[in-house]
């Protein structure tokens, strides 16, 4: 994929890469948005060279990969932290809990499944900030419907929040939304 113009892209093969990667760039930051997860889980050990097919079962020690936003969100001084939730089920309880547990801004959610989200032309998404506001938006141009998701006053008041935001503040919920929306150039 071609890289947009006035975008810094770092290239990464591994979830530890990725994480070393955002570590040594957050720090600059106003808003961390992170669209997904690399993987839950990696290999404990990684093969050197290919694993070649012995007619006999193989298995795969698997561990928990780095929890980026998580840490991103952990940090002293952290940006706004912005992620995203595909849901098979209970979308919105699903989303609300990940918001909480990995302490974020904000939460755009999407169920997903055959025939919803991916594969297909149009999009929905529910936004959720802490203090348990959401607001849900059929986007039929799933191209746009991440940026729509931040509309000027969120970015707004991530922008406004102090350099120093303490990992420990417990409602951390942009001011009041307004009504413009962004514009997307494709």
């Amino acid at each position: 994929m071609p890289t947009p113009t006035g975008i810094t892209r770092i290239n990464v093969e591994s979830a530890r890469d990725m994480y070393a990667a955002v570590h040594r760039q957050v720090a600059d930051a106003d808003i961390f948005i992170a669209a997904a997860a690399v993987a839950d889980f990696q290999p404990v050990a990684v093969a050197k060279q290919k694993i070649k097919k012995q007619g006999v079962s193989v298995k795969l020690d698997l561990e928990p990969a780095p929890d980026i936003i998580k840490s991103v969100a952990d940090m002293a001084k952290r940006p706004y932290v912005v992620g995203f939730a595909a849901e098979t089920n209970d979308v919105e309880e699903n989303a609300r809990i990940k918001l909480k547990r990995k302490r974020l801004d904000m939460i755009a959610a999407n169920q997903v499944g055959d025939g919803i989200a991916f594969d297909c032309d149009d999009n929905a998404l529910t936004v959720i900030w802490p203090a348990a506001r959401s607001r849900s938006r059929a986007d039929p141009n799933r191209s746009c419907a991440p940026a729509r998701c931040l509309d000027r006053s969120t970015l707004a008041a991530a922008r406004r929040q102090p350099a120093a935001r303490s990992a420990q503040t417990p409602d951390r919920r942009p001011a009041a939304r307004s009504r413009a929306r962004p514009r997307v150039r494709r």
